[in-house]
């Protein structure tokens, strides 16, 4: 289940709450593809999600935020742009984000890939 990723223009500040879209560049660093449009449908879909942390913690916040379903099969070494959903914080401060995958109900990639991207430090303001 390794997987890397990268934002095409990652943000350094976004509004307290705010909602963007992100462009995402997911590469399958597995073994195996990835099934997308297999489990499409199913009540165990392959997701992207992410993972907002306060910076000089280790804890991420408890995040159910918004997800991106992949759409197609994802041979190993292969490339998947997407657009994803990215819910900022309500607490304004700095953090760092950082995206993962997701078979619903059956575990996040990050808890099994011994690959990781870097996270990206975000500041999080009051206002839009």
């Amino acid at each position: 289940m390794a997987f890397s990723w990268t934002v095409e223009t990652p943000p350094v500040r976004l509004a307290a709450g705010s909602v963007t879209e992100l462009r995402v560049v997911l590469t399958n660093r597995s073994p195996a593809p990835w099934p997308g449009e297999a489990l499409a449908g199913t009540d165990r879909p392959l997701r992207a999600a992410y993972h907002w942390t306060p910076a000089g913690t280790r804890t991420p916040i408890p995040n159910d935020g918004v997800r991106a379903e992949i759409p197609t099969r994802v041979p190993p070494g292969a490339r998947l742009v997407l657009l994803l959903p990215v819910k900022a914080p309500v607490l304004p401060g700095d953090y760092l984000f950082e995206v993962d995958l997701i078979q619903e109900f059956v575990a996040w990639f990050s808890e099994a890939s011994p690959l990781r991207s870097a996270p990206l430090p975000v500041r999080v303001v009051e206002g839009r």
